[in-house]
């Protein structure tokens, strides 16, 4: 039978239906020696931002903006068409310090059921905010450009195939709205987030930039927890 699961990200509702089999058989004296069947694999997957640090900020006259647009998706598979949610975790005030920062808004780029595929693709941009701009501050505008877009570049990715590097699309996108005075692009994301794994893991994603004498250095790190559970 299909029961079909409702997920909720970035305030866009995605349902998708997933077939569940259900058998019967009677038992006999020979099932004592019957090994146990392997556990199911985790139904559903989630994966959060859940703290960032600096030890050289972008702007060097003082404390960053760091904030990070970006979304995740998913190719077409024989139980759903291909499905992507933006994301916005609003600006946190950074040192070059090497304090770690944690996430509390916008941090949860995916949280459901994964059916029939093999990896959760994840595509993000971190930026320095400049001068107040709120570039990423009209969420409504910049999850449904950033969703609409991911899925159409993985629509054509079937089941277990790769999903396509996206980071570039959403700088793209953000280009194509932010304000007079742009924010600063410091580093971009892209990865697969496999179903199958350790029930919990921590990822690092690390931003460098090495200008010389010229211009402005900057190191990052961003570290992400990936959840696996039923």
């Amino acid at each position: 039978m299909r029961i079909p699961l409702g997920l909720i990200i970035g305030g866009v509702v995605v349902v998708v239906a997933t077939s569940v089999g259900i058998a019967s058989c009677s038992g006999s004296d020979d099932d004592e020696n019957t090994a146990a069947p392997s556990p199911a694999p985790p139904a559903k997957v989630r994966v959060e931002l859940v703290k960032v640090m600096s030890t050289a900020t972008e702007d060097d006259l003082g404390d960053d903006e760091f904030y990070v647009l970006g979304g995740a998706s998913l190719p077409a598979t024989q139980y759903a068409p291909a499905a992507a949610w933006g994301n916005v975790a609003p600006p946190i005030e950074i040192a070059s310090d090497g304090a770690w920062h944690d996430f509390d808004q916008g941090k949860v780029f995916f949280d459901g059921p994964a059916a029939g595929v093999d990896a959760v693709h994840i595509s993000a941009v971190a930026y320095d905010e400049d001068s107040d701009s709120q570039d990423w501050s009209d969420t409504a505008q910049l999850t449904s450009a950033i969703g609409g877009r991911l899925a159409k570049v993985n629509g054509k990715v079937g089941a277990g195939g790769k999903a396509a590097n996206a980071a570039g699309d959403i700088a793209m996108i953000v280009e194509g709205i932010r304000s007079f005075d742009a924010d600063d692009e410091l580093g971009q994301y892209d990865n697969d987030i496999p179903i199958l794994g350790p029930e919990t893991e921590i990822l690092t994603w690390k931003i460098d930039h090495d200008a010389g004498f010229l211009g402005s250095s900057y190191h990052y790190e961003v570290q992400l927890k990936v959840t696996r559970y039923v």
